[in-house]
């Protein structure tokens, strides 16, 4: 965040009506100072480099230069880094291009309400209040983000993967928010095809993006990754994605789903999934807690201690957001405090 007494923001929208939604909810923050507005990926390089924004809130489907191209660009030509979140739809090409984005340096994303065509301005305003605190908190959270990168991973394909029925050597589950996905790919991408042990990971993110996440990951990697399914047995070389708007489980070795549970703010949730690990696998875990912001996570590496489990955090000064390692970090609660480069290498020695 630059040494400006307000966080400046440049907004980028083809659409003039989600233009102006941004800014009336920004301008309702004593905090925030919109600095510009753009209609396309190629004016967006131009103002952000111009103007050095704080925040860019960036339209992933844009004529003239779309959102993931633009990302690019900033990140390679403006400096210092602006933080830059994403604006998507819950659609394959929206979720895809998010993620993409995300993997080139976009610190987070928020997914536009729908407003289709009704004409009914109370059913627009709801929509709008939906996004309204998650866009100025988000927006705050990116401004003192740490925008760190080690390379993006591999595109490389791997299409002949064949699962391995074994009982896995160790279970690693690896909870992560915000600043998740391209640590996640990193990681994935470095783990060999003769891998011991299964993988289980829980990333905040809507139901849509964790189906195309999945898919990412697999792509890149070696091993078989997959959306956990309800009753998929947890096999040696094989990774599972908790999918979106569920809690995930294990009953005897296999994956338990529960429909979104109103009682959880995240779903899926890292403390649910690590809680029931716990009583599953006991001291066969390693538990792992990446970048994000809040305290998920925090109650699950309790479960995972108790059981016998070693803990893992990443080093918060390599994280986008910082909060949930530190989370487990003031517990006194790991093991081990590493940044996101080593963290394949020691699921590889403690598997």
């Amino acid at each position: 965040m630059n040494n400006r007494d307000k966080i400046s923001v440049l907004i980028v929208d083809d659409s003039f009506f989600f233009r102006k939604i941004i800014r009336d909810i920004l301008s309702f923050d004593s905090d925030i100072k919109v600095v510009g507005e753009v209609v396309n990926g190629k004016e967006a390089v131009k103002e952000a480099q111009r103007l050095n924004p704080d925040v860019i809130t960036m339209d992933y489907l844009m004529p003239v230069m779309d959102g993931l191209t633009a990302t690019k660009e900033i990140i390679k030509t403006v400096k210092p880094l602006p933080a830059i979140i994403m604006l998507s739809a819950i659609t394959e090409r929206g979720a895809y291009e998010t993620l993409m984005s995300l993997n080139a340096g976009a610190v987070d994303f928020i997914l536009k309400p729908f407003l289709g065509e009704s004409e009914l301005e109370i059913e627009k305003i709801a929509e709008i209040e939906k996004i309204k605190e998650e866009l100025i908190i988000k927006i705050k959270i990116a401004a003192r983000a740490n925008i760190y990168r080690f390379g993006g991973a591999a595109d490389n394909i791997f299409s002949r993967k064949k699962e391995n029925y074994k009982e896995p050597s160790k279970i690693i589950i690896i909870g992560a928010s915000t600043g998740g996905p391209p640590l996640l790919e990193n990681i994935l991408v470095q783990i060999p095809v003769e891998f011991s042990g299964a993988i289980l990971i829980i990333q905040h993110m809507p139901a849509y993006f964790t189906k195309i996440f999945s898919q990412r990951l697999n792509e890149i990697s070696k091993i078989i990754v997959e959306e956990a399914k309800e009753g998929r047995k947890i096999s040696a070389g094989l990774t599972l994605v908790a999918p979106g708007d569920f809690q995930m489980g294990i009953k005897k070795g296999k994956i338990l789903l529960i429909e979104k549970n109103y009682d959880s703010y995240f779903n899926p949730s890292i403390d649910f999934t690590m809680s029931s690990c716990a009583a599953a696998f006991k001291d066969k875990i390693v538990g792992i807690i990446l970048s994000g912001m809040g305290e998920d996570g925090k109650e699950g590496i309790k479960s995972l201690k108790a059981a016998g489990g070693y803990i893992i955090a990443q080093d918060p000064e390599t994280a986008v957001v910082g909060s949930m390692p530190e989370s487990i970090i003031k517990e006194g609660l790991t093991d081990e405090i590493i940044p996101p480069n080593k963290i394949a290498k020691r699921i590889m020695e403690l598997s």
